[in-house]
């Protein structure tokens, strides 16, 4: 029991150290579970420290109390610039449900640009046994583990921007540092043995495995995992006999404010080597270990965690409630439309999605069978398919440095997806990204991870940017000539470059569509030209693909007499002819659907936002669609590794019914001559 015993020489240097923290920049910090205890201790200390210029969210279920607090925080006074002042705020939150977190997630990933500290202190009072929410979940593992990596995970990528802007930040998760325990990889969800005590440890064990992969794909990040010892919150005394309790072990505990100085002393520290990495602190400010986080036990924890928790969120397990009423039928089915409407029973009140297909419907009545004839895929999002797609990118583990080549990656799925190699690599990559904005570009560079110093050169981080306007052949083809002189090889070229245009032709100097040349001809030129160097990493034995993120499987029928389209012209049929003209058999050609995402091609337009926001339940984030896109690229499957492929944004092969014999020669003889004869005009 000594290991509980507070030491106040500890929290003296504590507090001496977190003392010399003062922010050039008001940072932002997030504390779910912040309405009590530790995590309205930390939430104070933050406001204090900054003397009221921080931004602050408290996160949690009892509103009152949030208000109270935030109403005795210090606040700046009114000659603060417009983004210093002091800004508190509450949303409400049950952690224990993952529908609710990805809810609280996906708002503040869409308001905040940044965040500097996750502080994650939810717990759960309760002495029973498992007790499954409505998600099939249990309670206190959604409170203690799931919620907290679910937040974690869906927004460590705004802390990588605090971080890559210079700034102080850290990640924490406020439990059982140093209590590990044997888990059991064939039991994680611990349905089959399950006990308080045996979950309190493993648990410790999940944050320790998860927090060590975190800190792999984001290695220019902090992640602490934290016993705080014995602490009078009301987790302790809001019980029968808890003040009695308390008073007879107080030389065991410390105060929720002394226990903050203490949670916060390693994030702030300015030793070198706290700011990175993943720590187990104890309450003594002392490095931990977990032995029983061994080789396999991240990925698997990592894996397990990502598949409940975005299966979780969407209610994608057996017993589930999803409907209260038939007027909701619609929203139970995010992923489907129906050809023909199937006949449903008006007495239907409940509807239940089961793991074991996604075409098995239970209703409050018998089971009822959907065909799956009857049935295409939408514009909306599938989660479970986010869930297998990251599960199967995780196994991306190239023994080689991989050269990436982002054509559009200054911004949307393009970004993401050279954020998502560069972190997939832990920085071991080559990434060039080619857009017109340099200062975006260079914002995502300093913000991608970076091998240390004693790293081989060929191996180490590269990061660059190429300008390029993509609606010019000409400059595409001096890009072109530049990559081909410079790089040994390449292993991916993604082609995500867009153009937001409402009108009718527009012809470039060179006599192009704009559209055309954005959408279609510049991405051919790109591929034409380069492919050779993605055949001789292939040839090598490495992983290779080329993508170009459009509208797979929207194919119409086209005129040979007029590819160029300045006969007879449309917006809706120059989009879909442009599509299917990527069919031709090519070295792990990959023509992808996103879906609906949200990027700044859907909300840097007027009442985009708004737009957004209405349409948010069929919206997904770039970070991701990235997953999706990158999902066949990396896939093991054989299938998936040669030839030319149509995805959807589930996953599936699509098909093109008017690729017919004779129309990919036609196209690419008229492809290669309209980009050559634009090139070369003066």
């Amino acid at each position: 029991m000594f290991r509980y015993i507070p030491s106040k020489t500890a929290i003296t240097e504590a507090t001496i150290s977190n003392a010399r923290f003062a922010p050039s920049k008001r940072p932002v910090g997030i504390f779910l579970g912040g309405t009590s205890g530790i995590g309205e201790a930390m939430a104070r200390q933050l406001a204090t420290q900054t003397h009221g210029r921080a931004k602050i969210i408290l996160l949690g279920r009892n509103e009152a109390s949030a208000q109270r607090i935030i109403a005795s925080f210090p606040k700046t006074d009114d000659s603060v610039p417009q983004d210093e002042p002091s800004d508190y705020s509450f949303i409400k939150l049950d952690a224990t449900l993952m529908k609710e977190v990805r809810r609280v997630t996906d708002l503040l990933a869409k308001e905040l640009v940044k965040i500097n500290f996750i502080v994650t202190t939810t717990a759960f009072f309760d002495y029973g046994g498992r007790e499954e929410t409505c998600e099939g979940v249990d309670k206190k593992m959604a409170c203690l583990f799931y919620a907290r990596f679910k937040f974690i995970y869906d927004l460590v990528p705004l802390v990588q921007k605090a971080a890559g802007a210079g700034e102080t930040t850290g990640i924490t998760s406020i439990f059982a540092a140093g209590l590990g325990a044997a888990i059991d990889l064939d039991d994680l969800d611990m349905k089959k043995k399950y006990s308080k005590l045996r979950c309190r440890y493993q648990w410790a064990t999940y944050t320790d495995a998860v927090f060590q992969e975190f800190a792999h794909r984001y290695p220019t990040l902090g992640f602490y995992h934290q016993m705080p010892g014995a602490v009078r919150t009301p987790m302790m005394t809001n019980h029968f006999g808890g003040n009695f309790f308390a008073s007879m072990i107080s030389f065991t505990i410390v105060s929720p404010a002394e226990a903050a100085q203490l949670m916060w002393w390693r994030m702030l520290d300015e030793d070198p080597k706290w700011k990175t990495g993943a720590h187990q602190v104890s309450h003594r400010g002392e490095e931990l270990s977990n032995p029983f986080v061994t080789e396999g036990v991240p990925e698997a924890v990592w894996t397990h965690s990502e598949m409940v928790t975005s299966g979780a969120s969407l209610n994608l397990h057996s017993g589930a409630l999803i409907c209260d009423s038939p007027k909701d039928h619609g929203g139970c089915l995010p992923n489907v439309r129906f050809r023909q409407p199937p006949i449903l029973s008006p007495e239907i009140r409940r509807v239940t999605w089961t793991s074991a297909s996604p075409f098995d419907h239970i209703y409050a009545g018998p089971l009822v069978k959907l065909n799956p004839s009857n049935m295409v895929f939408s514009p909306m999002p599938s989660k479970a398919a986010i869930a297998a797609a990251t599960a199967s990118n995780a196994r991306f583990r190239p023994s080689t440095r991989p050269i990436g080549i982002f054509v559009g990656g200054t911004s949307g799925i393009g970004e993401a997806m050279a954020t998502q190699l560069a972190s997939q690599t832990r920085g071991r990559a080559k990434i060039i990204l080619l857009g017109r904005n340099e200062a975006s570009a260079q914002r995502i560079i300093a913000a991608f991870p970076r091998t240390d110093e004693g790293v081989p050169a060929d191996e180490a981080s590269d990061y660059s940017f190429v300008k390029v306007d993509a609606l010019s052949m000409k400059e595409v083809r001096i890009v072109i000539v530049k990559l081909a002189q410079e790089l040994p090889k390449i292993n991916f070229m993604v082609f995500t470059q867009a153009f937001r245009d409402y009108g009718g032709r527009d012809e470039t100097n060179e006599g192009i569509d704009k559209k055309a040349a954005c959408y279609y001809y510049s991405r051919f030129r790109f591929i034409c030209d380069l492919a050779p160097l993605v055949h001789k990493a292939a040839d090598a034995g490495e992983r290779t693909g080329i993508s170009s993120i459009f509208a797979a499987g929207q194919g119409a029928a086209i005129n040979l007499d007029d590819l160029d389209m300045k006969k007879s012209y449309s917006r809706l049929t120059c989009r879909l002819q442009w599509e299917f003209a990527h069919r031709y058999p090519l070295l792990g050609f990959y023509h992808q659907m996103p879906g609906v995402v949200r990027t700044p091609l859907v909300t840097n337009r007027f009442g985009g936002n708004f737009l957004a926001s209405m349409l948010s339940f069929m919206m997904i984030s770039p970070e991701e669609a990235a997953q999706l896109m990158w999902w066949r690229m990396l896939d093991d499957d054989p299938k998936w590794q040669t030839g030319a492929h149509q995805v959807s944004h589930h996953g599936d092969e699509l098909s093109n019914p008017f690729v017919t014999e004779g129309v990919p020669e036609a196209v690419w003889t008229h492809s290669e001559t309209v980009t050559w004869e634009a090139s070369s005009k003066s």
